[in-house]
């Protein structure tokens, strides 16, 4: 289990999000091939996505099956 608290594990994950969306906003799918600067920033933003994802509780994870939590955390 994670010493970071449950909201703010969430909070971190939804800040990547919007984030992740303000980077991708105006952008092509064939624009963002060709700036690697912005596909840089996302993939780090998944990474601590995921990374606050793997932190939450097992239980909280149990209690929410809808969210494909093995498409979001590392292996």
């Amino acid at each position: 289990m994670s010493a970071r608290d449950t909201g703010v594990l969430l909070e971190d994950m939804l800040d990547c999000v919007v984030t992740i969306r303000q980077y991708t906003q105006g952008l092509t799918e064939a624009s963002l091939r060709t700036n690697r600067m912005a596909q840089d920033a996302i993939v780090r933003r998944l990474e601590i996505l995921g990374e606050a994802a793997n932190q939450l509780p097992a239980a909280y994870r149990a209690q929410h099956p809808e969210i494909p939590w093995g498409m979001i955390t590392p292996p």
